[in-house]
């Protein structure tokens, strides 16, 4: 009970092709994929162990291969939802736009650090502040970019990890 079997006589088999409304896939069949979303999805263990059930063809006849040439340019054809371009151009695009805001607001930041330490440093000129003390706020800000810079790279290096999933 719950399940559909579809049989054909000897001599015949049953095809599908060209499901537009989804009724194939929400009864599992022709599903390649499984998983609600993006972090379980997985092909769907039936067809990993048994690659025979894979549908290459879309149902005209032997020989058909329609269906595996549609998913092996799935990564290099134009897609209208994704403004005309391919799944590899907007990532490669996607992945550009993160990489030179990152590099704008890390370039924004040390901008504004400069203009507070020359504040600072005007302050302290005002105040009468010695030499020795000047000094050491070099060194602690010289140790404090440094680690920011590694905090940056390890962020960007994270960043590169997690795009490359």
């Amino acid at each position: 009970m719950g399940r559909l079997t579809l049989e054909a006589d000897a001599g015949f088999e049953v095809k599908f092709s060209n499901d537009s409304s989804g009724t194939l896939a929400a009864l599992g069949i022709n599903t390649f994929f499984q998983g609600k979303d993006s972090n379980d999805i997985a092909v769907n263990e039936t067809l990993k162990n048994n690659p025979h059930l894979f549908a290459a063809g879309l149902g005209n006849g032997p020989g058909d291969n329609l269906n595996a040439q549609s998913l092996a340019t799935f990564f290099t054809n134009p897609s209208s939802r994704l403004g005309n371009v391919s799944l590899d151009d907007f990532y490669s695009s996607l992945t550009s736009q993160i990489a030179s805001s990152s590099a704008a607001e890390s370039a924004l930041a040390e901008g504004f650090n400069s203009y507070h330490n020359s504040l600072g440093g005007l302050r302290l000129q005002n105040s009468g502040v010695s030499l020795d003390e000047e000094a050491i706020n070099i060194m602690e800000l010289q140790q404090s970019y440094a680690a920011a810079a590694r905090i940056i790279s390890t962020v960007d290096e994270l960043f590169n990890v997690l795009l490359s999933i």
